[in-house]
């Protein structure tokens, strides 16, 4: 939607930086702009912007003040927007363009406020925030805002009349800037209470980038100049608002981040997500999964908030959580250095934790979570703790022992389930798991949040290719091709007459390529990480899943099934599914009959369209029963943030 912009701007003298301010203002990158000025009778006259062609300049009579003087501006504007400016700021020549966008993405707030900066760069203010005695706080002044919070929008409590975009019709509606505070000085923070009385509040949009000469029209003293009537409507302001700034308390730090990180709904909760990276939807299942119950909170009016101890690959996969709506921190590290330089603000977990009363802390993964848990207990006694063990450890651990494969311990299984006890609740990849846990720690609440499945696709093709996907980071699947190569994929050419060759495509498996297929001696090719999977499973005739060990529910057997695909995979591979899940599979554990049902669906047309058909099903029970999971599991972490307070 297409909203003309009426930028007013008041001098008092310094005339020359209104010509500054007016020129900024006119390369700005906006269709539909309408310059005002107001002259307050400028000593020397209105100056140099009388002369342009593209501002329409009001001449006072006298020094009306800077309240007074935008309202009669107001008043004669012709835009549906109002960008209150300062003539002592210059506007990037996005900034106008961004404001006016946040100001129209849907959720209507009452006015926007930029990313104030001073010419050297530094972080001037970034919305401001109020304590009880009406005194106010810029965000993140002199400091380095974390990345995420740099390209984010946030609620603030009010924002500066240096740039201040508002409707005009609530300007207008609202009696514009309040008489009661002219001249000058908490007319924008009295209209933007106002606002969010009404449920429209203030909202920062830091990719609106001003820079702003603080003090250059009114200077910086107090007790004298225009700035003494800041003391005076203070008091004025607090005599108006004390009822809504009473429970305020001090402001602080801490205060203002907590407001800025304020839940969409009423009844919403903060919930910080601690994990060892950022989530990777599209190069691990797990990671999917992750994003899935991120999404089922904010669904459930929750604001989520993702730490993350190794920040790989943060220009994408942090931007990811961006468009989520989901704030990310964590501490960049140099490859020479260690901690890169100029580290932001709430870089570490300590940090987050001490700055914000998080009200649910999720703790992806038992190794980080046992390090974590005693500074949450610390730091912030009253959240609640809740883990995602991803899979048991320890269950994965065993079975890769009674294979006879020597993997890395990451985690004992004596702390790994100490882990699972010190916390108020956990959460598994599966029933299997949740079941052990109940044995192993009775009484200790699960949940079972299997790997996200997919919504069916209906399937369009007929595919020929045979296909296995995976993490090949991860050892199991690694095990899965190596087993393929030794065992199964020979076993598949005997019954064939010829070599049936695997596709193989996931993260990591490009390294593999080399030395996967020479060995495999036509048995298997390697198309490393693909961007999309959808033209994989259409090409797919059969998908293959040799697993020998491992724990959790797969996503990669979810997403064939979604798309139709036969599946041929091994107890391991099946486990973690209810039975209408397992109704479509084909399980087989030894390597002969595995590859005589490959075999089989490669090559029987009548078996294969059988098997397909229940593949269908078994996807689309499996995303029933995943929306089903879904929409309880918010009430389910809540029930643990009220079990823990109480």
């Amino acid at each position: 939607m297409n909203r003309t912009v009426s930028v007013c701007l008041v001098q008092w003298g310094k005339t020359d930086l209104t010509v500054r301010a007016v020129a900024a203002v006119a390369r700005s990158q906006l269709e539909t702009v309408e310059i005002l000025v107001y002259d307050n009778a400028s000593p020397g006259g209105p100056g140099p912007v009388a002369d342009r062609a593209d501002v329409i300049l009001v001449e006072g009579e006298d020094n009306i003040g800077f309240g007074p003087a935008h309202n009669r501006l107001a008043a004669r504007a012709t835009g549906d927007l109002l960008l209150i400016l300062n003539n002592d700021t210059v506007v990037e020549p996005r900034a106008i363009g961004r404001l006016v966008d946040r100001y129209l993405a849907g959720d209507r707030p009452g006015a926007v406020t930029p990313q104030y900066r001073d010419f050297d760069g530094r972080t001037l203010e970034m919305g401001g925030f109020l304590g009880s005695g009406g005194d106010g706080w810029q965000l993140f002044r002199g400091e380095r805002p974390p990345p995420s919070l740099q390209r984010m929008s946030y609620r603030s409590q009010y924002g500066s009349g240096a740039c201040l975009l508002v409707g005009r019709d609530d300007f207008l509606r609202l009696g514009g800037f309040d008489d009661l505070f002219a001249p000058a000085y908490y007319e924008d923070t009295d209209l933007c209470l106002k606002l969010e009385s009404e449920g429209r509040p203030t909202v920062v949009e830091p990719g609106a980038v001003v820079y702003h000469y603080e003090g250059a029209t009114a200077g910086r003293d107090l007790n004298q100049g225009p700035k003494a009537y800041q003391l005076r409507n203070r008091t004025r302001f607090v005599q108006r608002w004390q009822d809504r700034l009473a429970p305020l308390g001090p402001i602080d730090f801490g205060a203002a981040v907590t407001h800025a990180l304020a839940p969409p709904a009423p009844d919403g909760r903060r919930v910080l997500w601690l994990s060892p990276h950022l989530p990777r939807p599209d190069r691990e299942a797990g990671h999917q999964r992750i994003v899935k119950m991120i999404e089922a909170l904010q669904a459930d009016g929750d604001l989520v908030a993702l730490w993350a101890e190794h920040l790989h690959d943060a220009d994408e996969y942090g931007r990811r959580l961006e468009r989520m709506g989901v704030p990310w921190f964590g501490t960049r590290r140099d490859h020479r250095w260690g901690v890169a330089p100029e580290t932001a603000l709430l870089s570490t977990a300590h940090d987050l934790l001490r700055t914000v009363p998080w009200d649910v802390v999720v703790i992806s993964f038992p190794e980080l979570a046992s390090r974590l848990i005693p500074v949450v207990r610390q730091l912030r006694p009253e959240a609640a703790v809740v883990v995602d063990d991803v899979d048991l450890h320890f269950l994965r651990q065993e079975r890769a022992r009674a294979a006879g494969i020597e993997v890395f311990e990451v985690i004992s299984k004596a702390r790994e389930l100490a882990t699972y006890g010190a916390s108020d609740g956990v959460i598994t990849a599966s029933d299997l798991e949740s079941e052990l846990l109940a044995d192993l720690l009775p009484g200790l609440p699960t949940w079972t949040f299997t790997v996200a499945a997919e919504e069916p696709v209906e399937p369009v093709t007929v595919g020929e290719t045979l296909l296995f996907l995976g993490n090949f980071n991860h050892h199991p699947n690694v095990d899965a091709v190596e087993w393929w190569l030794s065992e199964v994929g020979p076993a598949v050419q005997r019954h064939t007459g010829a070599p049936l060759p695997l596709r193989i495509i996931g993260a990591g498996s490009d390294a593999r390529r080399s030395a996967w297929e020479t060995a495999g001696a036509g048995m298997l090719s390697v198309a490393g990480w693909v961007p999309e999977l959808g033209p994989e499973f259409d090409r797919a005739r059969v998908f293959v899943a040799p697993l020998r060990y491992g724990a959790g529910t797969k996503g990669k057997i979810l997403a064939a099934l979604a798309h139709g695909v036969p599946v041929v995979t091994t107890s391991v591979g099946a486990e973690g599914n209810h039975d209408e899940v397992l109704a479509g599979l084909v399980v087989r554990d030894d390597p002969e009959s595995l590859a005589e049902a490959v075999a089989t669906l490669m090559t029987d047309d009548a078996a294969w369209k059988e098997q397909r058909e229940l593949a269908a099903r078994a996807g689309r029970a499996a995303w029933e029963r995943q929306r089903a999971l879904t929409d309880e599991f918010a009430a389910w972490v809540h029930r643990r943030a009220r079990h823990h307070s109480a």
